[in-house]
C-alpha cells in the first residue's frame, strides 16, 4: 500500500493528582486551548476538549507518527509546565498517573461530542468516580475496584 490511511478517534480522560479539584472555571479554557496547541503540533486532531475542576477529557483523531502512550505523556507534562509556569494552578499541581483511553466509532462521535461539551452539567449529578466506573463498564473494560482511582 503506497501510503497511510488512519480513523482513529478516541476519547482519553484522565484526572488531578489525588483527583484535587484545582482547575477553576477561568483557568479551563486555558487548558482546553493548550491541549488543542499540543495536539496539534504532533499532527493529531482535536476534536473536543473539556473537563471540570478534577479532570479532563479529550476526543481526538490519532494519526500515524506517535503512540498514545506518548501522546498522553506529551500532553500531560506540557500541560501540567504550562499551567505551573503562568501561575494557573498551584506550583504542586499534577496530573495524576494513568488515564482510560476508549475507542469511539465514527456513528458514535457527535454522542461523544455533546457528552465532552456538557461535563459540567453532567458533574452536576455525578461524581468523578461514578462517570469513570460507568465509562470502564460501558466500554467492557475489567478493573479492580483497589485499583481504580489509586
Amino acid at each position: 500500500m503506497a501510503g497511510n490511511f488512519i480513523q482513529c478517534y478516541v476519547h482519553i480522560v484522565y484526572s488531578v493528582k489525588a483527583r484535587l479539584p484545582l482547575i477553576n472555571e477561568n483557568v479551563q479554557q486555558d487548558v482546553n486551548k493548550y491541549i488543542t496547541g499540543i495536539l496539534k503540533r504532533m499532527n493529531e486532531l482535536p476534536i473536543c476538549i473539556n473537563g471540570v475542576p478534577d479532570h479532563v477529557h479529550i476526543l481526538c483523531g490519532l494519526g500515524s507518527r506517535h503512540s498514545i502512550a506518548d501522546i498522553i505523556k506529551n500532553v500531560k507534562a506540557s500541560s501540567s509546565r504550562y499551567l505551573k509556569e503562568n501561575g494557573l494552578v498551584h506550583p504542586n499541581f499534577a496530573w495524576q498517573d494513568g488515564y482510560g483511553l476508549f475507542s469511539v466509532c465514527r456513528s458514535h462521535r457527535d454522542n461523544v461530542v455533546h457528552y465532552i461539551e456538557n461535563q459540567q452539567e453532567h458533574h452536576k449529578k455525578f461524581d468523578f468516580e461514578s462517570e469513570y466506573r460507568n465509562l470502564l463498564i460501558e466500554n467492557g473494560i475489567a478493573f479492580d475496584e483497589k485499583y481504580l482511582l489509586g
